[in-house]
């Protein structure tokens, strides 16, 4: 398992507390982390692309690499939003689990991968630093700077893009799938956010399209909230027309679209329910 392999790696290295913490905060040895139903498809996209014949240990690899640099991600992400009860710790983790990510991914697709990497976590690093910036100086959040926040989570395409380099010809459909997933994925969990970021000042694009900043009744209003959820539902269906060439991701979007109708169909409860008074 995948998980199984960066934590030994961990335990190999002299670092097996570190570990350990990383584990008790996110539930990583029992798989919960990585399989929660607001989860992306972290370890799901290597095996989608090897689906088709590639060799089980490349996408093993894939797997291993894809576990290492999201949680790199997750730490830094989690730094920068102010979480400093960890800091030196996890600074110390994430250095390690990006040397891990790149070695796993140049096991998985060769040498070429690492220059593919600067440029993918370079745009990571400047997505960062831009939301910085847009929080230190209270920017609202454009459709513009929406689409390049989106480079925070896009980096998770590398395994994947390194087990395509086994099969060819399917990068342009990788990144497709990858962007529409995200996409879908960051208005899902932004609408699921609504209050909490309304409430401490945080701009989002579900903030601002909701129309939320003039009432809590705004977004019923006007056909607002079933017009956001049709532009997550498209996205799935981009998304999902990647089955014949990727296997199993139609699977995934399905179960992602019945949670988006369960949570429009949430809101629209509780609106209704104060609306008609209890």
């Amino acid at each position: 398992m995948s998980v199984d392999r960066v934590r030994t790696a961990f335990a190999a290295a002299g670092l097996a507390n570190l570990w350990t913490g990383l584990d008790a905060r996110f539930g990583l040895d029992s798989g919960a982390y990585f399989t929660h139903p607001l989860a992306l498809p972290v370890l799901q996209l290597p095996c989608w692309v090897g689906a088709d014949g590639v060799d089980p240990t490349v996408v093993a690899a894939a797997q291993a690499s894809a576990v290492a640099g999201y949680l790199h991600a997750r730490l830094l992400d989690d730094w920068m939003d102010g979480d400093a009860a960890h800091t030196r710790t996890d600074l110390l983790a994430a250095s390690f689990l990006m040397a891990l990510h790149i070695e796993y991914l140049v096991e998985a697709g060769g040498p070429g991968m690492p220059a593919l990497g600067t440029a993918r976590w370079g745009a990571f690093s400047r997505a960062m630093l831009e939301e910085t910036h847009q929080r230190t100086e209270g920017r609202g959040q454009t459709p513009d700077t929406y689409a390049r926040s989106l480079d925070r989570s896009r980096a998770m395409v590398l395994p994947a893009l390194a087990v395509a380099r086994h099969r060819g010809g399917l990068d342009h459909a990788v990144c497709s799938a990858v962007d529409a997933i995200v996409d879908a994925h960051q208005r899902l969990t932004d609408t699921l956010d609504l209050e909490r970021d309304h409430a401490c000042g945080l701009s989002t694009l579900a903030r601002t399209a909701l129309h939320l900043d003039d009432g809590p009744a705004a977004p019923f209003q006007d056909g607002r909230l079933d017009a956001w959820f049709a532009e997550i539902e498209q996205l799935h269906t981009a998304a999902a027309r990647f089955e014949p060439t990727m296997p199993g991701i139609g699977a995934w979007v399905a179960t992602r679209q019945r949670l988006a109708e369960s949570v429009q169909k949430r809101l629209w409860m509780g609106f209704l329910k104060g609306w008609l008074g209890g």
